[in-house]
């Protein structure tokens, strides 16, 4: 008999809900359906086990996310405000936005100094200062001359932020209407970051611990939250 459950993990940057299964298969199988991850694992196999392998393939089920639409709505008590249609999510994005020009002010000074001398950050991440004026060029927001993101608000219910580098467009949940001013530059930053650099692996959390040293003791707070 199939033990079937609805769960949430935290994971980089915000949350994740999944219908998770438990059943006779050999593997963990994962499936991304009308908007909704799917996931099923042997009856045996330890939580910890899938969840470290949800983490571990959070870029590739982001980019599945965000290439479908769900064809039904989710359960009412996960859904988020509309952005913008009330009074309160008004005066959050009016809040929020002096709070995001302070942060991309701090963002763009940083790279403007690393990009005139060896970054250590970008050392630590295995990049030869001969060869980090060739990063700061292939970077997204470098190649389109280091303008502002364009940002908007969404009603997103499995992570607080998301960035498209390539168009400079951060979208930021309208769950953060619920959270604190120190929250916000936390996922702020990491939203920046990502502007440098795709994914989560050691050059994204090199940057962004240059960039924002707070930013772990931050998370953790976010997620306790």
């Amino acid at each position: 008999m199939e033990n079937s459950a609805r769960r949430t993990l935290a994971w980089e940057g915000g949350q994740l809900t999944y219908r998770f299964t438990q059943k006779a298969v050999k593997n963990i199988n994962l499936r991304v359906t009308n908007g909704e991850v799917r996931v099923s694992a042997p009856r045996r196999l330890p939580i910890a086990r899938v969840e470290a392998f949800l983490i571990e393939k959070q870029d590739w089920i982001q980019k599945a996310l965000a290439h479908q639409v769900p064809t039904r709505q989710a359960p009412q008590d996960t859904l988020a405000p509309k952005p913008g249609t009330s009074e309160e999510e008004k005066a959050f994005e009016k809040a929020f936005l002096p709070v995001f020009e302070e942060e991309y002010a701090a963002f763009a000074a940083f790279v403007a100094a690393a990009a005139k001398a060896p970054c250590p950050a970008l050392t630590r991440a295995g990049i030869a200062p001969a060869r980090q004026t060739a990063f700061w060029q292939q970077t997204a927001y470098v190649k389109r001359g280091g303008r502002a993101p364009q940002i908007a608000f969404r009603a997103m219910t499995s992570r607080w932020g998301s960035c498209t580098p390539a168009s400079g467009r951060i979208r930021f949940s309208t769950m953060l209407a619920q959270k604190s001013e120190e929250d916000w530059r936390g996922v702020i930053d990491h939203e920046l970051i990502h502007l440098l650099a795709t994914g989560h692996g050691k050059l994204f959390h090199a940057l962004l611990d240059a960039f924002d040293p707070a930013n772990r003791t931050r998370r953790r707070a976010l997620i306790a939250r």
